[in-house]
């Protein structure tokens, strides 16, 4: 199943608080300073890129023959994402980088193979739905202020992450099958 998934080229991190919510001023007029939630998902974004890069290149993460495929993928994927959210934020006139700051890419910890596999995917399961979740919560807000554009691709990178983590799901319940 997973390798279907694979082929059909679907496309740590601090976490946000349960609750967390973004004030919103309404504005008839389009942000010409950048907006907030463009540079808050750029950090996120880049945050789960360097964490997919490093879990693609980790010794222990080449072992699992389908994670690193998947990897592999979401890497290109995500490094996609990660331009489009750039340009957008260059497009409204912002200045704010992808660094990542206070995201340090976690190493997996030391695990049996199968457990770290499945902490892995975990990991990435769950970073993906909270940059999916956070990305349909905020449409609403470039919307409101006519930001047409950031609205649609908040829309578009949150269906990617959704993809992301339907992918995900399958392969660790594929693996949780076979550790049976």
């Amino acid at each position: 199943m997973i390798n279907s998934l694979i082929d059909s080229g679907s496309p740590h991190t601090a976490r946000r608080p349960a609750g967390a919510f973004v004030s919103v001023v309404v504005d008839e007029t389009p942000p010409t300073s950048g907006h907030p939630l463009l540079a808050r998902f750029l950090r996120e974004e880049a945050g789960l890129y360097a964490i997919t890069r490093e879990w693609r290149y980790d010794a222990a993460g080449r072992k699992f023959v389908r994670l690193h495929e998947l990897l592999n993928l979401q890497f290109s994927s995500i490094g996609h994402r990660l331009a489009q959210l750039a340009a957008r934020v260059r497009a409204v006139g912002s200045r704010n980088s992808g660094s990542q700051g206070d995201r340090v890419p976690v190493s997996p910890p030391a695990l049996a193979a199968g457990a770290l596999q499945a902490h892995m995917i975990r990991e990435l399961l769950a970073l993906h739905e909270s940059i999916g979740k956070g990305l349909r919560a905020a449409e609403i807000i470039p919307r409101s202020t006519r930001d047409f554009a950031t609205a649609d691709l908040f829309i578009a990178l949150a269906a990617a992450h959704e993809q992301d983590a339907f992918t995900l799901r399958a392969l660790l319940e594929e693996i949780q099958t076979e550790a049976i």
